[in-house]
């Protein structure tokens, strides 16, 4: 039999439980350690944690059964905390006090055989059985049964009382975050993956175009991101091998609304329709124009991506474009750089009647165009000065070198402006510089 501590002992005992109970995170442990640590220090009543979470009414799991000191365990052995599989039970004893929705105090017991808890109730004369409560409502019960049936005085059991109610709403809310925890890392997890594939979608490597240099950039604001680009042969059937030589090629940009996964997934519906184009054509308008169709078709509630899309034909050098509401490229020739400004139609997947008319232009030697998403223009400084158009056409206008040189220059006075912050929206940038 375990000696009653003294009230200095026990005050002691106390602190060091609630300290731990502090630290440790995991609810089974806790609610071992504490059953413990009250056998320790008032005694060596035995204990029933009974469960009712997520059954039907009048039904029950035995989570655990701690037997009284001093009985023989071969006879009487412990059951230790069973788990969210322990089996249902109903009727009983405990059927019987559950169907009530308050505390049941029964001294002079006796109850040599349960239909559930067989002869493990025959040595115990008292019987005090609390409810725990969890948002209002009844959720698990521990029993407290002892050899004695004077062994718990009322002040007593309206100290447990208070005593398990408070442990059980510290037992829920740490199953409550363990659980949160384990769905944030399950969807987290998720997350990673579709970015995994987002990525997979974007080209593994820019193609080697006579004529042309092309370099991209491209940051997620979080793991998967709503903005995309694609570089594509002209006139060829997605999946066929494209000629070295082939003379014309598209390049798009674009961006969804939002950020996160939905955004990733508008992404991912837009690269598919990309790929599935069904005509071959030379038109960015056209391709624009059944783009938006289909999304908007798809119905992708509050959803909408702006777009850029140019062909460039290596032969003549001719740039066809056209905008679904997207960032109007920046156009340099030597260090003057302007803006490409065809006249925009709507973003994507909003109407389904929206035009995007062609513009066309030839390009000079040494031209060279930047596509860009908006998470570029208005990345903020740790003051909270915007980059903006004016930095990025400062910043283009004075960089040189191959396209992949300069695009590194405007990436690195970009993270130079941002004062290593995390961005606040997805960056993506496309340079074509025409050889």
């Amino acid at each position: 039999m375990t000696e009653v501590l003294s009230d200095a002992d026990r005050l002691t005992r106390l602190t060091e439980i609630l300290r731990e109970l502090g630290r440790d995170q995991d609810p089974v442990r806790s609610v071992n350690n504490y059953a413990a640590a009250m056998r320790e220090i008032y005694g060596s009543q035995g204990m029933i944690s009974i469960s009712m979470r997520n059954l039907d009414p009048g039904r029950y799991r035995v989570m655990r059964f701690i037997h009284q000191e001093g009985l023989p365990k071969e006879e009487y052995p412990d059951l230790p905390f069973a788990g969210p599989d322990a089996p249902a039970h109903s009727g009983g004893i405990v059927g019987e006090i559950i169907a009530g929705d308050a505390p049941v105090v029964r001294r002079n017991v006796s109850i040599d055989h349960d239909p559930v808890l067989g002869t493990q109730l025959a040595p115990y004369r008292l019987l005090v059985a609390l409810p725990t409560f969890f948002a209002g409502d009844i959720t698990n019960w521990v029993i407290y049964v002892s050899t004695d049936p004077g062994a718990l005085s009322a002040e007593d059991i309206e100290t447990r009382f208070l005593q398990t109610n408070l442990m059980g709403g510290l037992s829920n809310n740490k199953r409550i975050a363990k659980e949160l925890l384990e769905a944030t890392e399950w969807i987290q997890r998720e997350v990673d993956e579709i970015a995994n594939i987002q990525r997979k979608l974007l080209p593994a490597e820019m193609p080697k175009i006579s004529g042309l240099q092309l370099a991209a950039a491209y940051a997620t604001f979080d793991r998967a991101g709503g903005d995309y680009y694609d570089v594509f042969p002209i006139g060829v059937v997605r999946g066929e091998e494209t000629p070295a030589d082939h003379p014309e090629w598209g390049i798009l940009i674009a961006d969804a609304s939002g950020h996160g996964p939905s955004a990733a997934v508008v992404m991912a519906m837009l690269s598919t329709l990309l790929r599935s184009y069904p005509h071959v054509t030379r038109s960015p308008g056209e391709i624009l124009e059944y783009l938006n169709r289909r999304l908007t078709a798809l119905s992708v509630h509050h959803s909408f991506v702006t777009a850029f899309l140019v062909t460039v034909n290596c032969e003549d050098k001719r740039m066809t474009y056209a905008s679904a509401g997207h960032n109007w490229p920046l156009l340099r020739n030597g260090q003057c750089v302007k803006m490409l400004q065809p006249e925009a139609g709507l973003p994507l997947g909003i109407a389904t009647s929206s035009r995007y008319p062609d513009v066309t232009r030839t390009a000079e030697p040494g031209d060279a165009v930047l596509l860009y998403t908006d998470g570029v223009t208005e990345a903020r400084s740790p003051k909270g000065a915007m980059f903006a158009e004016e930095g990025l056409r400062q910043v283009f206008a004075q960089s040189e070198g191959s396209a992949q040189h300069v695009l590194d220059s405007i990436v690195r006075k970009l993270r130079e402006h941002e004062g290593n912050q995390r961005p606040t929206d997805d960056q993506t940038m496309v340079l074509i510089q025409v050889g």
